[in-house]
């Protein structure tokens, strides 16, 4: 079974710390509160927030951007703008072809204006070890019994 753990522990705090140096910050993942119009009591864990929370970033691995992955990260976006006080909101994303289809995303307006898309460069071995993951996980998807309906 592909390990999703593998994601959590090892391709995001690499991409945190190419992001750190990139930024010139200090990043962690962490929950902030939301405010719809000022208002509410909500709060959505974010992968990577600066130590004074003026910078957020979701990070994303995704090596295309199907439905279900493209609408995880616009809603992502929608959330890192009801965040008070932050002045850089980033989705990071380790893939150029998932940067280009975002950037078309934003310039068509259907993610919020002044989001910044950031490519992480990923060292070669993660990559390699992220591709197996993924091969994985596919692998795993297509061996699922199809149950039959009446």
């Amino acid at each position: 079974m592909a390990n999703s753990h593998f994601i959590k522990s090892r391709v995001e705090p690499a991409m945190r710390e190419i992001l750190e140096v990139k930024l010139c910050v200090r990043l962690s993942e962490r929950a902030m509160p939301l405010r719809w119009d000022g208002q509410g009591t909500g709060s959505f864990k974010f992968d990577a927030v600066s130590e004074d929370g003026t910078v957020l970033a979701c990070l994303s691995t995704a090596r295309n951007l199907k439905a279900g992955q493209k609408h995880k990260l616009m809603r992502d976006a929608t959330f890192m703008w009801l965040v008070p006080g932050v002045k850089r909101r980033i989705l990071a994303v380790a893939d150029n072809f998932v940067a280009v289809a975002l950037g078309i995303e934003l310039t068509g307006g259907r993610l919020p204006p002044a989001t910044e898309i950031e490519v992480v460069a990923l060292p070669e071995v993660l990559l390699v070890e992220l591709d197996a993951f993924y091969r994985t996980a596919v692998d795993e998807v297509r061996r699922v019994p199809k149950v039959e309906s009446n």
